[in-house]
């Protein structure tokens, strides 16, 4: 049987799933370098924060972790989830998250972590910089 063997395969799952927000915090800040992007004038909006796509589901989503990991580094940064139930919104913003109950009028620079379809409806029109954490490998 597999006795002992399984608790080790999920501890190293729960090791890997919690060092995502590092991990891709790590890749964006040499994508923004490489692409000469001025992380002190710029605001990134994070667009999407739940777990999946076109749910307002929160368990186990990343995006919390890699929000506080870019603020620890001073960097100017917003939300928008469509789905984002209000009352969570409000936990955010006790965080000192700022958080666009509507869709955001102005972006410097657009982090895509969920594809919500409000969201990619947006995108469709915004022709800013852009960062796709689903995409993460290709950059």
């Amino acid at each position: 049987m597999l006795t002992g063997y399984m608790p080790n395969i999920m501890r190293s799952a729960r090791e890997v799933n919690e060092g995502m927000g590092q991990w891709v915090l790590s890749i964006f800040l040499r994508y923004a370098q490489i692409n000469n992007i001025d992380l002190n004038s710029k605001e990134i909006t994070f667009f999407g924060y739940t777990f999946k796509e076109n749910c307002n589901d929160i368990r186990n989503t990343k995006v919390l972790d890699l929000i506080l990991a870019m603020k620890s580094l001073n960097i100017k940064l917003s939300l928008w989830d469509p789905l984002l139930e209000k009352s969570y919104i409000k936990g955010l913003e006790s965080k000192g998250i700022k958080v666009h109950y509507e869709q955001p009028a102005d972006v410097d620079f657009a982090f895509i972590c969920v594809y919500h379809d409000e969201i990619m409806n947006y995108l469709e029109t915004y022709n800013g910089p852009r960062f796709d954490y689903k995409n993460i490998l290709s950059k």
